[in-house]
């Protein structure tokens, strides 16, 4: 492998996931070594910091972005794409282009080709494919392979983790339903645990049989939808549906008609949502650094809390108190109705991405570095810690509250046994794990992913007892 990477990237500095115009943001060289990322513009280094001093978070790539990361340093956190977030995005100026030709002599370097990224060997060739680049500015897809390529650079960096083992007694996997046109994003199976609804980037929710996999119902709820539905949660009687997407409204709807029972409006995009037990309260999370508490029967917020860079939220399925954590790696604990938080916990100094409570509240917590952390906030105390080798994505305690789900990055999903710090089975499916649910009987486990919807049968191995 290549010593050194580089690619054109567009940087900007305010970490803005909605802006009205892109003129303002820089577009550079960002080169990537063993143990460095350096982004620099007109030769200017704006930032370079080492790889294991940082943190990279990387964004889902949606209809409207390619794919994008926040680098998170000591002096700041920075937002960049690897292709034009917009089409008033700054070109890149010809004698940038040069510099990125001369680069070749002892670099390997990447730009976007008509809508695809080509690896290039010489620099003649490649300063002349460069320059084609503004007729390749719209091609998200450029954008996204430049993120696989960028990724496999740095895990490369780094000296590989061994795999977990697989359980003896692992899950029976039932069927996989979707389709090559769409991903799934989020899975929540029904009170009842008849039905599962898995979201997808399409815009639309797919609900089925749990035992069989037959279509019960396929729900486009939201008129002038923005594109990903991030979310999806039922309520306790199974006739709503809580759903956000990427736009600044969060929609309660009935499952049958699809009617809209209630719009959240939010002053800008929500990255965030969660519904309490009963239907009567929802927690929302904006990019405009509030977190917000609605009563859902009159459509109000009755309280706004100071945001840490909050990312997830999400409430116990047996009481009213929820669970929020952020980048700054926090995360709280309240109730709708409380003036302060019950508790407010640092985890540590790595961004917290994904949050899980069991029916007795108990919080378990994944980073991006991989860390699973569990509390229990009634007795103040850190009740186990396990780990996985990538950023942990998403996490489902199992209805007995003694054993996690958690799903990572690369396609890990893997049962950890609380009582013994043990792992109960471990499932590779090869792609990011982007949702998990457990059916309320704990017999079948779900995940969202880029495949679309995998339900599993889960045996007994003793963990529920």
């Amino acid at each position: 492998m290549n010593e050194t990477l580089v690619m054109l990237a567009w940087c900007d500095p305010d970490c803005r996931r909605v802006r009205y115009t892109w003129s303002g943001i820089w577009v550079g060289i960002l080169e990537a070594s063993k143990e460095r990322l350096t982004f620099r513009v007109n030769r200017q280094e704006i930032v370079s910091t080492e790889i294991t001093d940082s943190s990279l978070i990387w964004r889902r790539t949606t209809k409207l972005f390619a794919s994008r990361f926040d680098l998170h340093t000591a002096d700041g956190t920075y937002r960049f794409y690897l292709s034009p977030p917009g089409t008033d995005a700054p070109p890149p100026a010809p004698d940038l282009l040069h510099t990125l030709s001369k680069s070749l002599d002892h670099m390997s370097v990447f730009g976007l080709l008509d809508g695809a990224v080509g690896a290039i060997g010489d620099a003649a060739g490649a300063a002349a494919d460069a320059l084609s680049l503004p007729g390749a500015v719209t091609q998200l897809r450029a954008g996204n392979r430049n993120e696989e390529i960028l990724r496999a650079f740095i895990a490369g960096s780094s000296e590989p983790s061994p795999r977990a083992p697989t359980s003896s007694r692992p899950p029976e996997h039932l069927y996989t339903r979707g389709d090559e046109e769409t991903l799934g994003t989020a899975a929540s199976f029904g009170p009842h645990g008849g039905v599962v609804a898995c979201a997808h980037t399409d815009g639309t929710i797919r609900l089925w049989n749990c035992g069989r996999g037959t279509p019960v119902r396929t729900v486009k709820p939201l008129r002038g939808n923005h594109g990903d539905i991030e979310g999806v949660e039922f309520s306790s009687d199974g006739r709503k549906l809580l759903i956000f997407d990427e736009s600044d409204t969060v929609h309660l709807h009935d499952v049958l008609s699809g009617d809209v029972l209630a719009s959240l409006h939010h002053d800008d995009e929500v990255v965030g949502a969660s519904m309490d037990n009963l239907g009567e309260w929802a927690v929302t999370i904006c990019e405009d650094l509030r977190t917000r508490v609605w009563n859902l029967s009159r459509r109000r917020v009755v309280r706004e809390l100071e945001s840490a860079g909050d990312q997830s939220v999400t409430f116990s399925p047996a009481t009213q108190r929820f669970a929020v954590v952020g980048t700054e790696g926090l995360f709280s604990y309240s109730g709708p109705t409380d003036p302060q938080p019950a508790r407010n916990e640092e985890v540590g100094e790595t961004p917290v991405h994904s949050v899980a409570m069991s029916r007795k509240d108990r919080i378990a917590v994944g980073d991006i570095e991989g860390n699973i952390h569990v509390f229990e906030p009634d007795l103040h105390r850190r009740i186990g810690h396990v780990s996985h080798d990538s950023c942990v994505k998403s996490i489902a305690f199992h209805p007995e509250g003694n054993l996690i789900a958690a799903g990572d990055r690369e396609g890990n999903i893997i049962g950890w046994n609380l009582s013994s710090g043990g792992k109960e089975f471990h499932i590779d499916i090869g792609h990011v794990v982007s949702g998990l649910a457990w059916s309320p009987r704990g017999d079948l486990m779900a995940a969202a992913c880029p495949d679309g919807l995998l339900v599993w049968k889960v045996r007994d191995t003793g963990h529920a007892h």
